[in-house]
Order: structure tokens, then C-alpha cells, then sequence
């Protein structure tokens, strides 16, 4: 495990997408997801899929400020 956590919000979108590309390898990656994986569809299903085995994945809401915290302690 990295020392240094990033959470990523936006992952299926290209800017997020391609963050996580830049920043896993140095980085223990956590990809903020909005609903469940299985529901995205098309290019952004794409992407997660190439992204399953390269950060942790967080099902959050953005506005919970706690859950935000908690998942990168």
C-alpha cells in the first residue's frame, strides 16, 4: 500500500479517467463514484472497467462531508 491517498471524484468522466491514469502509480487512488458500478452504461462503463484493478472504488454523495473523510483516513 502507498503512503499518499488521492480521491478522485468524476472517474467515469474523461478528466477523471485520465487523473487516475496519471496519478495510480504513485498514489493509493480512490475513484469517487456516484451510484453503483453496474448502472453506468457505454463509454463511461468503459472506463471503470479498465480502472477495476488500479484504485479503490467509493460509492459516495459528494455533498456528505463525513463519508468524504472517512473514506480517505
Amino acid at each position: 500500500m502507498k503512503s499518499n491517498k488521492i480521491l478522485i471524484t468524476g472517474i467515469s468522466s474523461f478528466v477523471g479517467f485520465n487523473l487516475v491514469k496519471n496519478f495510480a502509480g504513485d498514489f493509493d487512488v480512490y475513484g469517487g463514484i456516484s451510484r453503483q458500478k453496474e448502472t453506468y452504461q457505454n463509454l463511461e462503463s468503459t472506463r471503470l472497467h479498465l480502472l477495476e484493478n488500479k484504485i479503490n472504488f467509493i460509492q459516495m454523495d459528494m455533498l456528505n462531508t463525513e463519508q468524504i473523510a472517512s473514506a480517505i483516513k
